[in-house]
C-alpha cells in the first residue's frame, strides 16, 4: 500500500480532473506526482502553482533564493521571474548586466555579482532591493563556476553553474567535488544553488567523485539537498523535472538543486518548481525557489 501523500507534497498544475487527483491522494493509489491539479481543484483547495506564489501569502522574516538557467538572453527574459519576488536570484547563462547595453537590465542587475568568460553567457547572483551580497573572493582555481558570497552578513551562498569546462576528467559535478576539496571548510552555514548539470543516475562506478561522493562529503558537512528534504524523495527517482532536453517533455531530468546546511533544512516552508507550460518556451530548463524563514537567515 503506497504511503498516502499531503497537498503539500503533490505537484500543482493544471488540466487534470479532480477524480484523477483523488486517485492520487488515496492511500492505496500510486501517486503520480507529474499529473497536474485542474483550476478548480486548485481554487476549491485554495492551492497555488510555483508560478503564483507571491511574497505577500509569506511573512515579512521569510526568505527565498531562486536558481534559473535562464538559456541566454536573460535581458529580455528576467521580467518574467520577477513576479516569483525572490529574495536571491541565481541565474546561469545570462550576460553581464555592466557590459549590457540594455539600460533596463543593466540597472536591474547594478548590484549582481557575475562571473564568465563570454560576456553574454555566464553565471549571475541578483539581489532583490535590501538584500546584501558581499563577494567573498574565494579562489575557484579555474574551475567553472563558481560565485560564493556573503548574504545579509547572515549566511554563506555559493552559486554554481557546473561546466564540463573542457576537462576531459572533472566536467560537470566533478567541477564541484574540487571546489569543494578546496573551501568546505567554510560551509558551516551555507546554502549551494545553481544548475549542477547532474545526478546520481549517472555515477560511473570506477569514478571516486560521481555525484554520489559529492552527496556524501555534503552530508558529512551537514548539507542536504533541500528539495529531497521537503518531498521525502529518493536521489535519483525525483519525479518534478527541472531541465527538459532540447525542450522535449518526454526527456526530462533533475539537474537543477539547491542544498543547504540544518537551519534551512529546519525552516523550510516551500519548495517549488516551475512548469514547463509556462517555462519551456523561455528555457530548457525550469526555476527552482525555495522560502525558508527564520530570523538568522533574513
Amino acid at each position: 500500500m503506497a504511503q498516502k501523500k499531503t497537498l503539500k507534497q503533490i505537484e500543482i498544475a493544471t488540466n487534470t480532473d479532480d477524480a484523477t487527483i483523488a486517485e492520487m491522494l488515496a492511500e492505496d493509489a500510486d501517486p503520480n506526482y507529474k499529473l497536474p491539479y485542474s483550476e478548480a481543484f486548485i481554487v476549491k483547495n485554495n492551492l497555488r502553482r510555483p508560478s503564483e506564489i507571491k511574497r505577500e501569502e509569506l511573512s515579512s522574516g521569510d526568505f527565498s533564493i531562486l536558481t534559473w538557467n535562464c538559456g541566454g538572453a536573460f535581458r529580455k527574459k528576467y521580467n518574467a521571474i520577477l513576479n516569483l519576488e525572490a529574495s536571491v536570484y541565481v541565474i546561469q547563462e545570462c550576460e553581464n548586466p555592466n557590459t549590457s547595453t540594455d539600460e533596463s537590465y543593466k540597472s536591474w542587475g547594478a548590484n549582481c555579482l557575475w562571473i564568465g568568460e563570454n560576456k553574454h553567457k555566464g553565471l549571475g547572483v541578483f539581489p532583490a532591493a535590501g538584500v546584501v551580497i558581499e563577494d567573498l573572493l574565494w579562489d575557484a582555481n579555474g574551475l567553472k563556476y563558481f560565485i560564493a558570497c556573503r548574504v545579509n552578513n547572515k549566511f554563506n551562498l555559493v552559486a554554481t553553474w557546473c561546466h564540463g569546462a573542457n576537462s576531459p576528467t572533472f566536467g560537470y559535478i566533478g567541477q564541484l567535488w574540487k571546489y569543494l576539496q578546496i573551501h568546505k571548510t567554510k560551509l558551516s552555514n551555507a546554502i549551494i544553488a545553481g544548475d549542477f548539470n547532474s545526478n546520481v543516475i549517472w555515477d560511473k562506478w570506477d569514478r571516486w567523485w560521481n555525484h554520489s561522493d559529492v552527496l556524501r562529503e555534503l552530508a558529512e558537512l551537514g548539507i542536504e539537498s533541500l528539495y529531497h528534504k521537503f518531498y521525502n524523495e529518493e536521489q535519483g527517482k525525483e519525479v518534478r523535472p527541472t531541465f527538459y532536453l532540447r525542450k522535449n517533455r518526454t526527456k526530462s531530468y533533475h539537474i537543477d538543486y539547491i542544498f543547504g546546511s540544518t537551519d534551512f533544512a529546519d525552516s523550510i516552508k516551500t519548495f517549488a518548481i516551475g512548469h514547463p507550460e509556462q517555462w519551456l518556451e523561455l528555457s530548457d530548463h525550469m526555476p527552482v525557489i525555495l522560502t525558508v524563514g527564520g530570523s538568522n537567515i533574513r
